[in-house]
């Protein structure tokens, strides 16, 4: 557990242990799978709360769909261009452009998610609407740039911007989100409350591997599991094991 990594003796770890149950600000969350005590922060729950409240109301939106016409035109463009959707990549094409104001793709790296996302681009395109990208670093914000024509930044810009009022989301922008998975809990929260106050439309794509954020919180595996999601996984894993490596690192995260 944490006081325990950080802890330089078993003096420090014990007085530091004694702190955290007498905060009023902590939660005990009880033991995990392998029967080390998990705690969380109030500030945490009201924050999940409110990312929960955001995200439901963004997949009641419904308001975000890509009529069949301009499915079939990006998806015929994509294929004169040598560019043949597996099945798993034509479900997530499916899955993305419906009307929900939310998306999740899980799936691993090098498994088509780019091309799939530079279909879905076209198609949110044909149809009116603005595609705008954004990852936590800014490698990740190049790489779905590059790989899906997908006009991207970091998330902290996009946020910077915001505090300005500047580059606002508007009800006909749709913010993919790459490599969700490393995004903490309380800046997720921030960018889908911004999202849902503006009634754009959200996508989440992530990795399984990267299902622990960097920063405190598990929002990515927090949404998809809620929410469900779709999977894309040429790598060669059947989708059942895709399934139980998820759960298996699902448990061991920290919450």
């Amino acid at each position: 557990m944490f006081v325990h990594r950080h802890s330089d003796g078993k003096e420090q770890f014990d007085a530091a242990l004694s702190a955290v149950h007498a905060s009023p600000d902590i939660v005990a969350l009880g033991k995990d799978g392998r029967g080390d005590e998990r705690f969380t922060s109030r500030d945490m729950i009201e924050t999940e709360q409110r990312l929960e409240n955001a995200t439901v109301r963004l997949d009641a939106s419904r308001r975000h769909g890509v009529d069949e016409q301009h499915r079939k035109l990006a998806l015929t463009r994509a294929e004169m261009r040598g560019m043949v959707l597996s099945a798993e990549q034509r479900s997530a094409f499916d899955h993305v452009t419906k009307v929900q104001g939310i998306s999740v793709v899980v799936g691993y790296a090098r498994t088509g998610k780019s091309a799939m996302l530079s279909v879905a681009r076209e198609a949110w395109e044909s149809a009116g609407y603005t595609v705008r990208g954004a990852a936590l670093s800014g490698i990740a914000a190049e790489n779905l740039e590059g790989g899906s024509g997908i006009a991207s930044r970091t998330i902290a810009s996009l946020e910077h911007q915001w505090k300005q009022d500047r580059e606002l989301l508007t009800p006909r922008d749709v913010l993919v989100i790459d490599e969700a998975g490393m995004v903490g809990t309380r800046q997720m929260e921030r960018v889908i409350a911004e999202a849902e106050k503006r009634r754009a439309k959200v996508m989440l794509v992530g990795d399984p591997e990267q299902l622990q954020a960097l920063k405190a919180g598990a929002a990515f595996r927090s949404v998809a599991e809620r929410h469900g999601s779709v999977e894309i996984n040429n790598g060669g894993y059947p989708v059942n094991h895709l399934r139980s490596r998820i759960k298996a690192l699902s448990e061991r995260l920290t919450c």
